[in-house]
């Protein structure tokens, strides 16, 4: 069987930039992208993915940018299949850009069922990202570097997975190994690491008891500049969650928790290492469907005014609250 699918976007991000407070410049993004994606599965064979993407992007700023356009070319194909107890995946990418010429990607994964509940998964991957306009040619004071280098990664995986009578556990042990890192130097602006290296272990839960849903989430890692073996910045070692939603007839109640532990990163003022604190998040919701199409929402983040930073010297968001309503046709 055959399927077709043709894919139209465009975007326009407008924002402004601000240092010591003061407004520093206005930028205007807009991206226009076209895709095509062909399938064709076969019950014996599995299925392969052929596709086609095309992007132009266009930068306005009241600030002088050397480059203002990028366009980007994609080929891609991909095949799933399984036979027996044995699952097999493999992907292949090309991007043509502009003004980093040709990055190729790829992953290889294999999955083995032990059992109608456990199954054992490997992958390895490779990535490739792009500086930004902004990494690129920002304005004066933003950090940006017009030397930088894109980043390329070599992912690999190794996981245990449980699945059965509404309950999953998977166990995911990740090493990630990036040339060309982008990051902040001292002075806050944008470099390249020779060499990055992130490993850990995921732990995550989901499963469902009558109409009670429960999630959660644990990464332990160990992210670091593989020639120094100092720790990245701004990327905590631990990370963990807890996620209860409760169904009450139309009703729907629940809770979430966020915790990260400490993080590296660069003091403001005096440009010296520092350690931004570990921090905890509550965030509360409740829904009502008045009937199948309409929904009335109402969410509650970071439910107790937690004071922290993601970044040092810039504040995040206390207590906020949402309101939502929304229609399916």
């Amino acid at each position: 069987m055959w399927q077709s699918r043709l894919q139209l976007a465009r975007g326009v991000d407008d924002s402004l930039i601000y240092l010591n407070g003061m407004q520093s410049s206005a930028i205007k993004t807009n991206n226009s992208q076209i895709g095509w994606q062909n399938t064709l599965e076969a019950s014996a064979f599995g299925s392969v993915l052929l596709g086609l993407e095309n992007l132009y992007q266009q930068v306005t700023s009241d600030t002088a940018y050397t480059q203002t356009t990028r366009k980007v070319s994609s080929l891609f194909a991909g095949y799933t299949g399984s036979h027996d107890s044995h699952q097999f995946q493999a992907n292949l990418r090309q991007d043509r850009y502009s003004d980093f010429g040709i990055a190729n990607t790829g992953l290889l994964g294999y999955g083995y069922a032990m059992t109608d509940a456990w199954r054992v998964t490997a992958s390895v991957s490779t990535a490739f990202k792009a500086p930004t306009f902004n990494d690129l040619y920002g304005p004066a004071g933003w950090g940006s570097n017009p030397n930088l280098r894109p980043e390329r990664s070599r992912n690999y995986e190794i996981g245990l997975h449980y699945a059965a009578d509404e309950q999953r556990v998977d166990v995911v042990y990740f090493d990630n190994r990036i040339s060309d890192l982008i990051a902040a130097d001292n002075t806050w602006t944008l470099q390249n690491l020779s060499a990055a290296r992130c490993n850990g272990i995921e732990l995550s839960y989901a499963g469902r008891f009558g109409d009670t849903g429960v999630k959660a989430a644990l990464t332990a890692q160990d992210p670091r500049d593989a020639d120094t073996g100092q720790a990245l910045l701004r990327r905590a070692k631990l990370y963990s969650s807890l996620g209860v939603m409760q169904q009450l007839g139309n009703w729907k109640a629940g809770g979430e928790w966020h915790y990260s532990g400490t993080r590296d990163d660069y003091d403001i003022n005096t440009f010296m290492r520092t350690t931004l604190p570990s921090y905890n998040l509550v965030n509360l919701a409740v829904s009502y469907a008045v009937d199948k199409r309409l929904n009335l929402s109402l969410r509650a983040e970071n439910v107790f005014n937690k004071d922290y930073m993601l970044a040092h010297g810039y504040n995040t968001l206390g207590r906020t609250l949402f309101v939502g309503l929304s229609y399916q046709q």
